[in-house]
């Protein structure tokens, strides 16, 4: 069920905390039918190792860029 598509949709709700080395992605469900200059999709094998690549990066240099 997409976020926000339906009202009154009976979402679950976690919560959970995040300690000091933690990571998370954020990201949407286009991100990997995203496509570059050359025209390479980018596919969920290359966003796994992209977010793998960026892991232990602080966050101001994990930006990556397709």
């Amino acid at each position: 069920m997409p976020l926000g598509g339906v009202r009154d949709f009976p979402y679950e709700q976690r919560t959970f905390g995040l300690n000091s080395g933690d990571v998370m992605l954020l990201m949407s469900d286009g991100f990997p039918e995203l496509f570059n200059e050359e025209n390479d999709l980018m596919d969920d094998e290359r966003v796994r190792d992209s977010f793998l690549s960026a892991a232990d990066l602080p966050a101001k240099k994990s930006l990556i860029l397709w």
